[in-house]
């Protein structure tokens, strides 16, 4: 179980809480996590711990993994700094000792893996990113308001159409410009 929660304070010191409680079989571990908002990004190379958690409000979560490799695909939001928002996609496991670690190299998109997804773009868009099954995680694609704003992901919003991460073979295989209309049976 994950409780997440944000504090909003008028200068930049606003703060991220999370609370997992993780049922080992004997009993409930309680982890209490705390991070900072910040303007840096978060790392799609690197896993991070309960000691430098980047901090965000998780909105859904599905368990992965079997025997003693289980772990768990987060969705989450951050809300960085005034001007860009990110929404995440990422893995958090615990280690035999009881550590947290979040990031796994699962996220594939041509010759390269990431540890996780990272979606930056301007706080005034909204953008979606949901699971649609247990198997396909889709979001909207994020292009600049204009081609001269390129590097500058304050400007970046939807342009209606949509990229998902499809799991094959325990990877999240990246497909862009997917069809998410609902079939007809």
């Amino acid at each position: 179980k994950i409780i997440t929660s944000n504090l909003i304070l008028k200068d930049s010191r606003s703060r991220y809480y999370c609370y997992f409680i993780n049922n080992t079989g004997k009993k409930n571990r309680v982890y209490r996590l705390e991070g900072k908002y910040s303007e840096a990004p978060v790392k799609s190379d690197v896993t991070y711990t309960e000691k430098n958690w980047y901090g965000a409000l998780y909105y859904d979560l599905r368990p992965y993994g079997k025997g003693n490799d289980n772990y768990w695909v987060l969705l989450g939001i951050d809300f960085g700094n005034p001007s860009i928002t990110r929404k995440i996609i990422d893995v958090v496991s615990f280690t035999p000792e009881g550590g947290i670690i979040f990031g796994r190299k699962l996220f594939g998109s041509g010759n390269m893996a990431k540890f996780r997804e990272v979606l930056e773009y301007s706080s005034e868009a909204v953008v979606s990113l949901k699971f649609v099954s247990d198997k396909s995680i889709v979001f909207d694609h994020l292009v600049p308001l204009s081609p001269a704003l390129k590097e500058n992901r304050e400007f970046y919003g939807p342009d209606f159409s949509y990229d998902a991460y499809n799991l094959e073979k325990g990877i999240w295989i990246y497909k862009s410009d997917v069809d998410i209309r609902n079939r007809k049976k």
